[in-house]
C-alpha cells in the first residue's frame, strides 16, 4: 500500500510539527500539544507524513489520570527522504 504523504519541504503543516518536536526534545508531544502548538488535530497522520519523509519519530504510550496518551518524541536526526525527486 502507497501513501500520499506531503513533502516535508513544501508543506507548512508538516514543517510547523517538526520544528515543535524539535523543540520539545525529550518531552516529546501530546496529540493535545501538538493541536496547541500548530492548530492539527491529526497528529497521528501527521506524524505517518513525518515518517514517510524519513524521519524517525517514537510514539510512547502513558496512562496519564486513568486515561491513555501517546506522547510522540523525534528519533536521531539521520533522514533520508523516501520522496526522491
Amino acid at each position: 500500500m502507497s501513501s500520499h504523504a506531503a513533502r516535508v519541504d513544501s508543506s507548512p503543516r508538516l514543517r510547523a510539527l517538526l520544528s515543535a518536536l524539535l523543540q520539545a526534545g525529550d518531552r516529546g508531544l501530546t496529540a493535545l500539544d501538538v493541536f496547541q502548538q500548530t492548530g492539527s488535530l491529526n497528529a497521528h497522520s501527521c506524524v505517518h507524513e513525518l515518517r514517510e519523509n524519513g524521519y524517525e519519530i517514537r510514539c510512547d504510550p502513558q496512562i496519564v489520570g486513568g486515561r491513555r496518551v501517546y506522547r510522540y518524541q523525534l528519533g536521531p536526526l539521520r533522514r533520508s527522504s523516501t520522496h526522491e525527486g
